[in-house]
């Protein structure tokens, strides 16, 4: 009987315990595709949670600057069919088609063009607190006006994978630390083909860098440029066919590590750019 008694007290105790638990609710996430369910990339964003994915069908798609504010995955069908082109008009022209404004966002498979200002930004305007995380890969960013990716203190992110061609000034701008840049066809953009600029920790690793510098910019131009601040690790790379500099190590660029890369037919090999040389005497 007290065996019973104990044995139902436990029960009883047990069922309270589960009743005064929270009751917590794990929302799944979910693939939202375009144009089966919106039919603009924005209005798929802008109704996707955190954590889901936005998958476009291929297409063509003009639109303004479509912005990823959240964390989500945003994938094309076909990185040659799915193509995105910024609209531009006499009132306002797009500054970039995609800006990527949240941390861990993925950006993947599509051909971006026509951003009046570049093909895709990382930063969030007027906040201290920048992207870290993002991964933009396995996309033709090609023919924008200024750069074909841009990115500004932001931290850990990954640029690969990437044909990066004919932009009128930079292939990739990259102000973000501890990013890695790899993989990637960057060719013919107008100025340099990757700058490395205000970050540190940066590795720049197995592109194939060239023909870029076509346009004339007082000599300023050609594969890559390294300035403010390193270390930078810039390896196994062919940077071949610039016109100007293969590599060059600009303002403020201290301790970085350039080894084991092909550079060929460059107008200049390795530039050292405006740097002071001291020389110990014994």
């Amino acid at each position: 009987m007290v065996k019973r008694l104990a044995l139902m007290l436990a029960l009883i105790f047990l069922i309270s315990l589960i009743i005064a638990l929270p009751c917590t609710t794990v929302k799944a996430s979910k693939t939202i595709t375009v144009p089966n369910d919106y039919t603009t990339i924005q209005s798929a964003i802008d109704h996707a949670n955190a954590g889901d994915s936005v998958y476009v069908k291929n297409g063509v798609y003009y639109e303004q600057d479509n912005t990823v504010d959240k964390q989500v995955s945003l994938i094309g069908e076909n990185s040659n069919k799915t193509i995105l082109i910024g609209i531009n008009n006499l009132k306002y022209s797009p500054p970039y088609v995609i800006t990527i404004s949240s941390d861990n966002v993925k950006v993947s498979g599509f051909t971006i063009s026509n951003g009046s200002l570049g093909g895709i930004r990382v930063e969030t305007v007027g906040s201290e607190k920048q992207p870290t995380g993002c991964v933009i890969t396995g996309n033709n960013i090609v023919n924008n006006n200024n750069d074909g990716v841009s990115t500004y203190d932001g931290k850990a992110l990954t640029i690969s994978n990437n044909n990066i061609s004919n932009n009128s000034v930079y292939g990739i701008y990259d102000a973000s630390s501890q990013s890695v840049i790899s993989n990637n066809y960057i060719t013919e953009n107008g100025v340099f083909g990757i700058i490395v600029d205000s970050s540190s920790g940066v590795s720049v690793n197995h592109n194939i860098i060239e023909r870029n510098g076509n346009a004339q910019n007082n000599g300023e131009q050609g594969g890559i440029v390294l300035r403010w601040f390193g270390k930078f690790d810039v390896y196994a790379n062919n940077i071949n066919d610039n016109i100007g500099d293969g590599i060059q190590f600009s303002e403020g660029c201290g301790n970085s590590l350039v080894h084991n890369n092909n550079i060929n037919n460059n107008t200049v090999g390795v530039n050292l750019f405006n740097f002071a040389i001291n020389h110990k005497q014994h």
